[in-house]
């Protein structure tokens, strides 16, 4: 039985899109250290056996963060939460790790694949597997 939780992501998207259009700066805005924090933590090669275990839904997964920015300027939600950040952790054992991608993307599919751009990334850096769900709050 997996246990999944779900929480948003404050900050200012005016922050992220002058964080991301700039290449040369290297430290975030402290109100958006959240946002970035919650994209380097699920995509961290060194828990998801180098990027094997990191799948997108809607985009691309190395440029996920950039069409996230493009969705809310798009529709001209920039402010408020920016994402939701979601975890699905299993028991020791319970799965392998590609049947625990495999159920974090059905889950991921089938809760928010139709509206929403998600990146799910299983961890296997922990006693037991776990996924995690980083997803933009625009649809």
């Amino acid at each position: 039985m997996a246990v999944t939780s779900l929480w948003h992501v404050k900050g200012s998207i005016k922050d992220v899109i002058d964080y991301i259009e700039n290449p040369e700066k290297t430290v975030p805005n402290e109100d958006m250290q959240d946002f970035f924090d919650v994209f380097s933590y699920v995509k961290n090669p060194s828990k998801t056996n180098e990027g094997e275990y990191v799948s997108a839904i809607n985009c691309l997964k190395e440029t996920a963060l950039q069409q996230m920015i493009l969705t809310k300027k798009q529709y001209q939600k920039t402010g408020g939460y920016i994402a939701w950040h979601g975890y699905q952790s299993f028991k020791p054992d319970e799965v392998t790790p590609e049947q625990c991608h495999e159920i974090g993307l059905k889950l991921a599919r089938e809760m928010w694949g139709d509206k929403y751009q998600i990146i799910v990334a299983t961890h296997l850096d922990k006693g037991h597997l776990h996924n995690h769900f980083c997803f933009n709050s625009v649809s």
